[in-house]
C-alpha cells in the first residue's frame, strides 16, 4: 500500500487505501454465502467480530463483494465471506 500524498497535524503519511487494489484478492479457500440480516446492518462490526474476530476487515470484504458502502445492502441479500486467513494475507 503506498503512502497517502496529504499528511495529518503530525506530518505523518498513513497508507491509502484508495490505492489498493481489491479485484486482486483472490481466495485460496472455498467462499461461504452468508444472508444479511437487520441486526448485521444496524451492527456489521459485530458480524465482523463474530466471523473473524476482528472489525478492521469489513472495508475488504464488502469491497470483494463489489459493495461500496454497506448502506447499499438490504436484509436478505447475501455476501460471501472469505476465511480469515485469505483476508489477513492480503492486508
Amino acid at each position: 500500500m503506498s503512502p497517502s500524498k496529504v499528511t495529518d497535524i503530525d506530518s505523518e503519511q498513513f497508507p491509502d487505501p484508495l490505492c489498493v487494489q481489491y479485484n486482486n484478492l483472490y481466495p485460496t479457500y472455498e467462499l461461504v454465502s452468508h444472508q444479511i440480516t437487520s441486526t448485521d446492518l444496524e451492527k456489521f462490526f459485530n458480524m465482523m467480530q463474530r466471523e473473524y474476530g476482528k472489525q478492521e476487515f469489513d472495508d475488504m470484504l464488502l469491497s470483494y463483494n463489489g459493495v461500496p458502502y454497506i448502506g447499499y445492502l438490504e436484509p436478505g441479500n447475501e455476501i460471501y465471506l472469505l476465511k480469515f486467513e485469505d483476508l489477513s494475507n492480503y492486508s
